[in-house]
């Protein structure tokens, strides 16, 4: 079931999920269930906010230009947002843009990366020269939606997405 989204008319936003459903070759975001919501009636989804990115204790402000949270300008993540038919459970924002700076168009898809369940940061998830994003995010991204739902380890198939 596609990840219901309010974008609040963002182009960026937009462009990011364009981009990820692309590269997957999923459909992944419904992106008008909720889109004309007020978000204190949104249940589950990804709500785009903007000028709304804080940095966690470890990261210098300025070198924040997103963040996942249960909230705008919040940093703390639920432990549990996807329930057993892998679904989204609960409203995570995708905050972007701060006082500091403005989210470029990878950094949004950098981010949505950790609401679709990338989570915390791995090794390769960024790139080693400074980029927001890897092709190792994509081969975790390709792999977490290519599989089924309580696939065994042993039993995964491992996606490697075309790098263009």
């Amino acid at each position: 079931m596609p990840i219901p989204v309010k974008t609040n008319d963002d182009e960026r936003a937009g462009k990011a999920m364009d981009a990820i459903e692309c590269r997957l070759g999923l459909v992944v975001f419904d992106r008008e269930s909720i889109e004309n919501t007020c978000d204190e009636l949104i249940t589950r989804g990804l709500i785009f906010s903007w000028g709304t990115a804080v940095a966690p204790k470890e990261v210098e402000p300025e070198n924040n230009c997103g963040n996942v949270s249960r909230a705008p300008c919040a940093t703390d993540y639920p432990q549990s947002f996807v329930n057993s038919e892998g679904e989204i459970s609960t409203v995570l924002y995708v905050n972007l843009d701060s006082k500091h700076c403005t989210a470029s168009p990878e950094v949004v898809i950098h981010e949505l990366g950790h609401a679709m369940g990338l989570g915390q940061h791995f090794q390769g998830f960024s790139g080693d020269d400074g980029r927001a994003i890897s092709p190792d995010f994509w081969s975790v991204l390709a792999t977490l939606y290519g599989n089924q739902i309580g696939t065994s380890r042993a039993d995964l198939t491992v996606e490697r997405p075309e790098i263009p």
